[in-house]
């Protein structure tokens, strides 16, 4: 459909153009009502982001420096998604029901502005059956029901009304400037949005006539570009990098190709993440793309279903790096935006493979529905739980079994990272709050029992299950005294003299001589606990050196990374304190293996390991030793 045709439809013959209007709006206001806020609580990462934007002095710092304030490791530039929380925090507190409503409106503006552009690139029907699509998705969830998942549902709005003010004046309408306005807002939001020139580029070329298309294509795209261009300098004089994202990412090319494989296939298929599903059911459920794509070409639609593929492509390529990465299946949502091309084929295809495709999607739908809010109440009443032992307990952190990463479906977070702002402000007194469980959960992980972190003074442990809460009673075991040779401050200088040994820290259990030795370090996501021996056997006192601890203990008994010198780099970085208590056990090995230790006797006092910040960057060999002489 040309400009002026569509032109003439939305304008003349007022009963018509009210009625395509009316449809346009009707699906944007489906997909706010099908994703309604239903029981929303936090979640994970949520708690993090609202306890920092809470502030709204830390959320402005953010648009001069890496979100959230991190010191390293991750390097995102996101000031309006910390903006967003700030103003969720004003309008709403620690009520998670503005948030979660924030995400349902951005979903619904997206979804209008996808069925405009259909309606404008396919045609009047194809794009109506986009918009129906795309915005009851269920892969989608994600993007939505978390909150922190706004990275991709607000900065969505931008990019699609970006593109649609692109393609007014791409039809001899006004909305240049704004077009590039509202990409500097998408650029402020997520690194998603480095997609727009290409995007840009693509739409020139769908409605440029035979021809002019190349022309068309450089015309359109070159200011987008230069203010680009303009980002990534300022992007690089706050960030010092100019792409930044995880510092550990890696891309493969050959192991990418594979993924991105698969995570197309979630996408185009939702009954692959249905539990219990049968493979029959899910063979049916791809069964879908060769009658759309036949009925699109069938329609001599061709050139648009290769447009659309290239789409895909180029929207996915912000989430490369994670393409290699298809465990977790959670992080299909980062396919929030290339959706829209991939459910554009099915558009073309008409009616009917668009009504196979809502119906095959309808009881994914539901049981993703349900899994978050279930999810969400169960959240929420463990952080009740939480609350009211922080009003009721005396001062002192709080040492918490039962808090669960995720839900038994494994497809919704719940505490996952960043206990440790359970109860900051706004959710209460700032009492810090440490997970007992292992902080890495993996094949021959060492487990230290609950009961055995009890003993620290100082804190209260506590089993935490639905709405009641108990207390948690130490085992009655003899205790002996420990002194600390060191302050046990690990400094990037420390641990230099550590590592090349210019100096010795250790642990000395006074009148202890006990074969091996249990040294459990307790963070905020979980514990990082090793076995290690008794390195002075022939004293009457046994000792174990901050160094053997760090280097040569191991938190699990299979996996050349599990060392604590590697588990210590997110808790180093990330915890609201770097500073670990430390629980010291004597005991000795049933047998052979590591996690058969049995212990007869803790040391008397709590005892405190303390990082840098930049512990992360000395692990990786970005710190240089500052007595290193040439």
């Amino acid at each position: 459909m040309s400009a002026a045709e569509l032109h003439a439809t939305l304008t003349n013959g007022k009963g018509e153009g009210r009625r395509a209007r009316a449809w346009v709006f009707a699906i944007a206001l489906l997909s706010l009502i099908a994703w309604w806020p239903l029981s929303p609580y936090w979640q994970s990462d949520d708690f993090f982001a609202v306890t920092y934007a809470s502030d709204l002095r830390r959320a402005l710092d953010d648009f001069t420096g890496n979100q959230y304030a991190a010191p390293g490791m991750v390097w995102f530039y996101r000031p309006l998604i910390t903006l967003s929380f700030a103003l969720d925090a004003w309008l709403g507190g620690a009520d998670p029901f503005v948030a979660h409503l924030s995400n349902a409106l951005a979903h619904a503006l997206s979804t209008l502005l996808v069925t405009l552009l259909g309606r404008r690139l396919l045609d009047q029907r194809s794009g109506l059956c986009l918009g129906l699509l795309w915005g009851l998705w269920p892969t989608h969830a994600g993007s939505i029901l978390w909150a922190v998942g706004r990275v991709d549902s607000h900065t969505t709005v931008w990019i699609l009304l970006s593109w649609w003010l692109t393609v007014r004046w791409l039809d001899g309408r006004r909305g240049r400037g704004l077009a590039l306005a509202t990409f500097v807002l998408a650029l402020l939001s997520k690194e998603l949005a480095f997609v727009v020139p290409g995007g840009v580029a693509l739409l020139a070329v769908a409605v440029a006539q035979r021809g002019a298309r190349l022309r068309s294509a450089w015309r359109a795209t070159w200011p987008f570009v230069a203010v680009f261009a303009v980002y990534l300098a300022w992007r690089f004089c706050v960030l010092g990098r100019l792409v930044g994202g995880y510092e550990d990412a890696r891309f493969s090319p050959l192991e990418a190709g594979a993924g991105l494989g698969q995570w197309a296939a979630r996408v185009a298929n939702p009954w692959l993440g249905v539990d219990g599903a049968s493979d029959t059911v899910r063979l049916l459920g791809f069964m879908l793309w060769p009658l759309a794509l036949g009925c699109a070409l069938w329609r001599r639609r061709a050139r648009a279903v290769v447009l659309l593929a290239l789409g895909f492509g180029l929207c996915a390529i912000p989430t490369a790096p994670f393409w290699a990465e298809t465990i977790e299946v959670r992080n299909v949502r980062y396919f929030y935006l290339p959706a829209v091309c991939m459910l554009g084929i099915v558009a073309l295809g008409g009616v009917w493979p668009t009504v196979l495709a809502l119906g095959l999607a309808a009881w994914p739908f539901a049981q993703v529905r349900q899994h978050y809010r279930s999810a969400h109440q169960q959240a929420a009443r463990l952080h009740a739980t939480l609350r009211q032992a922080d009003r009721d307990l005396p001062p002192g952190p709080l040492l918490v079994s039962g808090l669960p990463r995720e839900n038994a479906h494994h497809d919704v977070l719940m505490f996952h990272l960043f206990p440790d702002r359970l109860l900051l402000p706004p959710f209460g007194s700032g009492r810090r709050v440490l997970a007992l469980r292992p902080l890495i959960e993996r094949p021959g992980g060492l487990i230290v029992e609950a009961a055995a972190c009890a003993s620290f003074p100082g804190m209260h442990a506590l089993a935490i299950e639905s709405g009641s809460v108990s207390p948690i009673a130490a085992p009655p075991l003899p205790v002996f005294k420990v002194r600390a040779e060191g302050d046990l401050h690990l400094s990037s200088l420390a641990m230099w003299d550590l590592h090349l040994g210019r100096a010795t820290q250790a642990l000395h259990m006074l009148g202890d001589r006990a074969p091996h030795y249990r040294l459990t370090l307790l963070t905020a996501g979980g514990y990082l606990t090793c076995v290690l021996p008794n390195e002075t056997p022939d004293q009457p006192d046994g000792s174990v050196s901050l160094k053997a601890l760090i280097a040569q203990g191991r938190y699990a008994t299979e996996g050349d990374n599990a060392a604590i010198v590697f588990g210590l780099a997110v808790p180093a970085l990330f915890d609201v304190e770097a500073a670990f208590p430390l629980l010291i056990e004597a005991g000795t090995l049933q047998g052979d293996a590591l996690d058969s230790f049995a212990p007869r006797a803790r040391a008397d006092r709590l005892l405190t390991l303390r990082l840098d910040r930049d512990y992360a960057d000395w692990l990786a060999g970005r710190v240089d030793d500052p007595r290193k002489t040439n």
